[in-house]
């Protein structure tokens, strides 16, 4: 999935300026007239959606649009709705291009009878994306989410509006991801142990039991959208999901809902057992690290290894230096080396996955390889990945896999 570009993110400062005075002109709108799903009292009368050009400096060499919404909630009930707010879910083509956002309404009450307005603007880098292209990511406000409290109890509801449309859909992998965010955000709310020592990894860091935990008592929180925005193999898969999350507060806060954005890493080492391995309030893709001398050291010395115990025609000895766990098939030892004369090994990266390191290592060497093998003979570059629990002290560095690219 890509994400905004680096040039739209160093202009939203100067967004923010223009956001309220460049024109829009209206091109969709749309008039509901439903009551929200369930037994609640309040029903969206109105939603309007408007995108256009931002006008003024390097805004429309970037392609800058800004969409204009409202959307118009009535109480048909008999019963006060107190601290009444709303939050759209945009078109995922819309979210990831997303540079700004003002949420202009605050939450208010609804008496029987009534209605108000919400109102809300957006900035998103279209880029090279034409009007007849940016009119197809309909609707740009498909899910509308309306808290509120009745008689001092949180409610909810979450007002679908894609019924006819066909919004881009995430890999089907996200959908067992973010099942999992969301047992986990339930269980950190009501604070449920058991709950959250299954669904947190077993090497998740400190940030997977705390970032989340706000200053003010929480009444009800609710996942209103969750997408992959980054993820790869290496050992395990690992997955990192931009949630959001609707906090409604106990009665009397300052700011009684909002929404918070998080960066949530998963890893999944078997099959639908996906896990929480850390929680960001920034998405940092994956956290950087410096190894140690001693640490590189260490797995240099078992890359050597490894390469030359396959020479000696010792697979055994090779296979005991492969992760148990995380060891790919690419990690398997190669019973098909006869010969091996090891060059160099540079280091490439370190990274950190929760409490895990992970070091990648490009190895050049000299190969001799039986009739028929995947390898040529003569030189050939080897790119290792180890990984190790970086708390337990003494943990050995094992190799994770082996391939012929980064």
């Amino acid at each position: 999935m890509m994400l905004p570009g680096l040039a739209c993110r160093l202009l939203m400062c100067f967004v923010a300026a223009l956001l309220f005075a460049a024109g829009c002109a209206p091109e969709q709108g749309w008039r509901e007239g439903a009551r929200m799903p369930g037994d609640g009292p309040l029903a969206v009368l109105e939603v309007t959606a408007a995108i256009g050009a931002v006008d003024g400096g390097d805004a429309a060499r970037l392609g800058l649009q800004k969409l204009t919404w409202s959307v118009s909630v009535a109480n048909n009930g008999r019963v006060r709705a107190d601290d009444v707010f709303v939050v759209p879910v945009y078109h995922p083509e819309i979210a990831r291009r997303m540079t700004a956002e003002r949420l202009a309404t605050p939450a208010q009450s609804l008496s029987p009878g009534g209605a108000k307005t919400w109102k809300g603007e957006a900035v998103f880098c279209a880029g090279s994306s034409g009007k007849a292209e940016i009119a197809g990511w309909a609707p740009p406000l498909p899910v509308i989410h309306v808290v509120w409290r009745e008689d001092g109890r949180a409610r909810h509801a979450a007002f679908d509006r894609t019924q006819g449309h066909a919004l881009p859909s995430p890999p089907p992998w996200a959908a067992e991801a973010e099942k999992t965010v969301a047992a986990y955000l339930e269980a950190l709310r009501t604070g449920d142990a058991p709950v959250l020592e299954q669904l947190v990894w077993r090497y998740a860091d400190e940030s997977a039991g705390g970032v989340i935990e706000p200053a003010e008592p929480v009444s009800a929180a609710y996942l209103i959208s969750s997408w992959p925005v980054s993820g790869d193999r290496v050992g395990f898969t690992r997955a990192v999901m931009e949630t959001q999350v609707l906090m409604q507060y106990a009665p009397g806060t300052p700011q009684p809902v909002r929404r918070e954005t998080y960066y949530v890493t998963l890893t999944r080492e078997k099959p639908g057992e996906w896990r929480v391995a850390e929680v960001h309030r920034r998405n940092h893709r994956t956290l950087r690290v410096d190894p140690t001398p001693e640490e590189l050291a260490a797995a240099q010395d078992v890359v050597a290894s490894y390469f030359r115990a396959l020479a000696a025609g010792q697979p055994a000895l090779a296979g005991r230096l492969v992760h148990p766990v995380w060891g790919e098939l690419s990690a398997r030892p190669d019973t098909s080396l006869r010969e091996f004369t090891l060059d160099r090994v540079d280091f490439t990266a370190a990274e950190k996955i929760g409490r895990v390191l992970r070091l990648g290592f490009c190895v050049q060497g000299r190969a001799r390889y039986a009739p028929g093998g995947a390898r040529s003979d003569g030189a050939n570059t080897y790119f290792v990945y180890l990984m190790r629990d970086a708390t337990a002290e003494g943990t050995p560095w094992r190799i994770v896999s082996i391939g012929s690219a980064p």
